[in-house]
């Protein structure tokens, strides 16, 4: 089984697994020129694809999914809750249901939905099985659970959620109220966050990790890679940032391994950009470096009260 990347980040997500007999994409956050220009790189057409599986109802992830879909034909796999989510801009095309930790076939893929909390219904991550090797499609998660730990335990390459730095999101130009969204248990995983899910997932067959949904404006490739690296403790696993900007070529869920190598870091392409998808202010922060955002957050809100009281 092999897969690539085709774009992750505000900017619009879509990742195309071949496996099983069938060429399946995960998203569609590109309009369908686009989707098909990143495609020739790969050197696929839209007519390859046999189905699309759809994550959740955000733009970044869905903006090309109806008009794709109900061009080719092809089935639209997604959870009732992005189905109706979606519905409030234009229908799913052809919508096959999924339900979170039911596996459902497409061709010799299974594939297997995981709940996450983020801010859109239905919201989902993927692992896809060819029946040899696993992959985990996660980005957007929310905060991490076990349920999700469990489900990936077993994959050999990841694309895993590190989206923020938590003190570039505190320091940065965001407003007040889409930094709490940011950092709550319904927005972006942290690096912080990312890492420590990493290291609950992480076995002797993982081969290939790549960092997805990065933030430009707060995060860097750099502290991403920083972040995650300890986690793989010295282990032969190739470890990178996924681009926004462009594909990243075919990659094999397997890779070779390196005889006796330590993992030697190395970025796919450029820093890919992650401006959060706008929605209503989520729920207060709960827990470890975001209860601590929280109330750096709050002390500034306050200030902001006391100088316009006192204009």
């Amino acid at each position: 089984m092999r897969f690539a990347v085709l774009g992750s980040g505000s900017k619009g997500n879509a990742l195309v697994v071949q496996g099983g007999g069938v060429t399946v994409l995960v998203d569609a956050g590109f309009s369908p020129r686009e989707l098909k220009r990143r495609m020739q790189a790969l050197d696929l057409a839209l007519t390859d694809l046999r189905a699309l599986v759809v994550t959740h109802g955000h733009s970044d992830h869905v903006k090309g999914a109806r008009a794709l879909a109900g061009a080719l034909g092809i089935p639209t796999f997604a959870t009732d809750g992005t189905r109706r989510f979606c519905a409030r801009f234009g229908a799913l095309h052809n919508h096959e249901p999924v339900l979170p930790g039911e596996p459902f076939t497409i061709g010799g893929l299974t594939v297997q939905a995981l709940a996450t909390s983020h801010d859109a219904a239905g919201s989902v991550c993927f692992v896809v099985d060819d029946g040899d090797e696993r992959l985990g499609v996660c980005t957007d998660l929310g905060e991490p659970s076990d349920e999700i730990a469990r489900g990936l335990a077993e994959c050999r390459a990841l694309l895993l959620e590190h989206n923020h730095d938590l003190e570039m999101l505190r320091s940065g130009p965001y407003p007040m109220h889409l930094k709490r969204r940011i950092a709550s248990a319904r927005g972006h995983l942290s690096n912080e966050q990312g890492a420590a899910l990493l290291s609950a997932v992480r076995r002797p067959q993982l081969s290939r990790v790549l960092l997805g949904h990065l933030s430009e404006v707060n995060n860097t490739p750099a502290l991403a890679l920083a972040a995650a690296r300890p986690e793989l403790d010295g282990a032969d696993v190739e470890l990178a940032c996924a681009p926004q900007h462009h594909p990243t070529g075919w990659l094999r869920v397997q890779r070779e391994r390196k005889s006796g190598a330590a993992l030697a870091a190395r970025l796919v392409a450029t820093a890919p950009v992650a401006q959060p998808t706008a929605s209503a202010p989520a729920p207060p922060l709960r827990t470890g470096q975001h209860r601590a955002l929280e109330a750096q957050l709050a002390l500034f809100a306050t200030k902001a009260q006391s100088t316009r009281s006192t204009r």
